[in-house]
């Protein structure tokens, strides 16, 4: 009798444990979905880890770059080493990635993220005018802001640079921030091989199929996540019970996912 029940409670236990593991699998893919939809593949595991990798051979190829259109000789340096004059090739190198991985799996049109890298890049260098030029006030911004958000903190320093009346910066063009951006896209490309460049079709027009370019994972860094996220899938069981599955979050327990 003893065995019996051994044997029925070991069933439950474990058709319990599977329970709980596909509860934990399937919310997990839905947060990923989530911050894929929101453009925020940055925050993800994936996202953090692809960062990791591949941030120091990114900023070398960046380092590279600057210095050979340094020696170059006389002339007009290269427009995108100019826009980048004075600024980091680790945070150039960072804010460029990031911007890229944030829109890693979306199939984004080239231009369009070629033109956020840039003005990533010209938000980072007029913060940087407001750093030196106002102090006490990107201080005091910065510090208000600490535990915000990313968004809500560029948007907050943003506000403050416009209102300040000791700085001023000139906006870049788009043709410029696109320029950089594309360039900055070429180098990590070179560095990483994280990412490609593709054509896919578009929409038709006037019966002909109209193709762009867009930027996608390469075959290499798509194996990489399907894996990465299976593996990431399996580490948050969901331990919350059936009864309480309806009530808010916050008031039971559940393991912290990092999607």
């Amino acid at each position: 009798m003893k065995a019996v029940m051994d044997e029925t409670l070991l069933g439950r236990q474990l058709a319990l444990e599977q329970e709980m593991v596909e509860r934990g699998r399937n919310r997990y893919y839905a947060l990923v979905a989530r911050s894929r939809e929101q453009g925020r593949e940055g925050d993800t595991s994936y996202g953090k880890a692809l960062m990791r990798d591949g941030l120091e051979p990114f900023a070398r190829a960046i380092a590279d770059f600057l210095a050979s259109s340094r020696k170059n000789g006389p002339g007009r340096p290269h427009k995108a080493a100019k826009m980048l004059h004075g600024m980091e090739p680790h945070v150039a190198a960072f804010i460029a990635m990031r911007a890229i991985i944030d829109t890693l799996n979306r199939r984004s049109m080239l231009q369009s993220v070629g033109l956020k890298v840039g003005r990533e890049i010209e938000l980072e260098q007029k913060l940087g005018v407001f750093a030196r030029n106002d102090c006490e006030e990107y201080r005091r911004i910065a510090r208000m802001t600490e535990n915000a958000p990313r968004s809500l903190r560029k948007r907050m320093l943003s506000h403050a640079f416009g209102k300040s009346a000791t700085v001023s910066f000139k906006p870049w063009p788009s043709s410029d921030c696109l320029h950089l951006g594309q360039k900055l896209i070429e180098l990590f490309i070179a560095a990483t091989g994280l990412v490609r460049v593709a054509r896919m079709a578009y929409k038709r027009v006037r019966n002909k199929e109209s193709r762009v370019y867009v930027l996608e994972p390469s075959a290499e860094c798509e194996q990489w996540l399907c894996a990465h996220q299976e593996r990431r899938s399996l580490l948050y069981p969901d331990f919350s019970a059936d009864a309480d599955a309806a009530a808010p979050v916050g008031r039971r327990w559940r393991r912290r996912i990092l999607p």
